[in-house]
């Protein structure tokens, strides 16, 4: 990516969440104030006005971790350390309706956000700086109907998990070729694999 496109992009990160997230001073080692991040999440979190007119105030719901607690900085690090951020609030969805939940509290409090599931997105794009990331790593259901070759699977497998349960079925779909890749990120931009040639790439299907 060119040095404009990133500026760009970033620009856009911090337009969305200007709104009601004001960027922490950075320490000398480039790294946000994570106290003072902390405390811009507990009074967004706790503020009766900040919902939308005409909806009920969200509460996020899932394994909720924030700056200050003893496994944030495991939980926002992704694949490629060489892009740090830190987020506001990590959202692990248990089930679909904490990803609703963290959505519309995004929306309400006018707070920017990635989605992230295997981590392995370049350059750090499904995490940022200020911003709420919804984790749905955890979502790891898989339904399939091996009549209608169908499959329905949750927004969390990784490529290996999804070929896997597909084998037993014996079925088979495109994917990439790296296993711990999410296979909703390899499907919505990329997906080269060994069965490219056959059946396209996982984008393309």
């Amino acid at each position: 990516m060119s040095d404009f496109s990133r500026r760009y992009l970033l620009r856009a990160s911090a337009a969305a969440g200007a709104g009601a997230v004001v960027v922490p001073a950075l320490t000398a080692a480039g790294a946000p104030d994570i106290a003072a991040a902390s405390t811009l999440y507990l009074l967004a979190a706790s503020d009766p006005t900040k919902g939308s007119s005409g909806c009920r105030p969200a509460k996020l719901t899932g394994h909720i971790v924030r700056p200050g607690d003893a496994s944030y900085t495991d939980d926002r690090i992704d694949y490629d350390q060489l892009f740090s951020h830190y987020p506001l609030v990590i959202v692990f969805a248990q089930k679909t309706q904490d990803v609703v939940n963290a959505l519309t509290w995004a929306r309400q409090h006018n707070v920017a956000l990635r989605v992230r599931s295997g981590r392995h997105a370049l350059e750090g794009w499904s995490n940022i700086d200020n911003g709420i990331v919804i984790d749905v790593s955890q979502l790891k259901s898989v339904h399939i109907d091996a009549d209608a070759r169908i499959a329905t699977v949750g927004a969390g497998l990784t490529q290996q998990e999804a070929v896997t349960a597909l084998a037993k079925q014996d079925l088979a779909v495109t994917t990439g070729s790296e296993g711990s890749v999410g296979l909703v990120g390899a499907t919505v931009g990329g997906g080269l694999g060994p069965l490219n040639r056959y059946l396209g790439m996982a984008c393309e299907a």
